[in-house]
């Protein structure tokens, strides 16, 4: 099993008012993350049990600071708190000559939402905010898995 599981936004469906930052997936993030009821999920197979760290990768202001996070697998779910903002201007290239007409890029960082140890299986991976401090949870880009343990 890999020791790294990348879970990109283009791989994932979305509930409530979420929205994919472009109509073709490849490089997109969610946005207008507005409720506490929308979910990201991946449908997916883990193979082998294991202990996981995670992290989010995410760009969002300082009034989203303190927003709480579920992370669910299998009945199993890992809660963490956005602990600082990242406010990420857009990026944009001096290449660029017209307006982009595709998804902007954001400096995407890392935040640990904590460990998690889950068994084998097929299910849905459902990220979720449970209690918002803003307006807007976050832009999410992707979470990576880091297998710390079998």
């Amino acid at each position: 099993m890999a020791e790294y599981t990348q879970l990109p936004a283009r791989d994932a469906t979305v509930t409530g008012e979420i929205k994919r930052s472009n109509k073709f997936p490849n490089a997109s993030h969610f946005l207008n993350w507005v409720n506490t009821d929308d979910q990201i999920v991946w449908n997916g197979l883990l193979p082998e049990a294991g202990k996981f760290a995670v992290d989010v990768f995410y760009v969002c202001g300082e009034s989203s600071v303190g927003t709480e996070l579920s992370l669910s697998f299998n009945g199993k779910t890992l809660k963490g708190r956005i602990p600082r903002a990242n406010d990420s201007p857009i990026i944009s290239t001096p290449e660029d000559r017209d307006p982009r007409k595709n998804s902007v890029e954001y400096d995407f960082v890392p935040m640990r939402l904590g460990e998690v140890e889950w068994q084998a299986g097929q299910g849905d991976l459902v990220l979720q905010a449970t209690k918002m401090t803003g307006n807007e949870v976050m832009l999410f880009r992707q979470i990576l898995l880091t297998r710390i343990s079998e």
